[in-house]
């Protein structure tokens, strides 16, 4: 069991940044659903880095029962500059081997590019290198308003809680509680004591409160 103690200086300065973010609520099907949004210094979290963020990601939602029924959803929202995207070839092994090492099994990978020729070629190529994984990997080069449409609309993501505003600033609000939620489920685990928080309802869950997110309900 990995604890939010235990990532490191650099992962957790990713982490907050928003980057990576867990929505907090489920996909049509009850699934969890991992974010990954903007752009990062690639210098500063390299490729190592940013791979144990998401085992540690992976690790947290592995203990939810309808994930490890039906698996997690990685939503790619990237918003590197080209040059960069296509040097981190690295990214692509580590990716591969961080899917097959994953204590969770990833049932729908999506990447999000422009709609612009050289990401349409992109595209061809991410297809062609993909082998087994084309299997649950989608590239959508579109505009960003017509790839929410899809996603929310045949893929039953929602979209509207992505970390992220019209302009490309990244929320963190949902983050921010999350964080705070994981570090006391964390503290109530080291002493053996019951927690029964909930940071994100199944589908069949009712969480009620008037005027409030389902962060306050006890």
């Amino acid at each position: 069991r990995l604890y939010y103690s235990d990532l490191k200086k650099e992962e957790l300065e990713l982490m907050k940044e928003g980057a990576y973010q867990l929505l907090p609520s489920r996909d049509r099907i009850g699934r969890r659903v991992l974010t990954l949004t903007g752009s990062w210094d690639v210098k500063k979290y390299n490729v190592a880095c940013r791979t144990r963020l998401c085992m540690y990601y992976a690790t947290v939602v592995a203990e939810d029962i309808m994930t490890q029924r039906d698996g997690l959803v990685f939503v790619m929202r990237p918003a590197l500059e080209l040059n960069v995207m296509m040097a981190e070839r690295e990214s692509v092994k580590m990716g591969k081997r961080l899917v097959a090492a994953s204590p969770t099994r990833y049932s729908g990978f999506h990447i999000c590019l422009p709609d612009e020729p050289v990401y349409q070629f992109l595209k061809q190529v991410c297809v062609s290198t993909l082998g087994a994984f084309r299997k649950f990997i989608r590239v959508h080069t579109m505009s960003p308003t017509e790839t929410e449409y899809i996603l929310r609309n045949e893929y039953g993501i929602p979209t509207h809680e992505f970390p992220s505003t019209g302009t490309g600033r990244i929320k963190t609000k949902n983050l921010n509680n999350w964080i705070k939620f994981r570090i006391k489920l964390d503290e109530k685990r080291k002493t053996s004591l019951p927690f029964h928080g909930i940071d994100c309802p199944d589908l069949n869950s009712i969480a009620i409160r008037n005027g409030g997110l389902m962060f306050h309900h006890p």
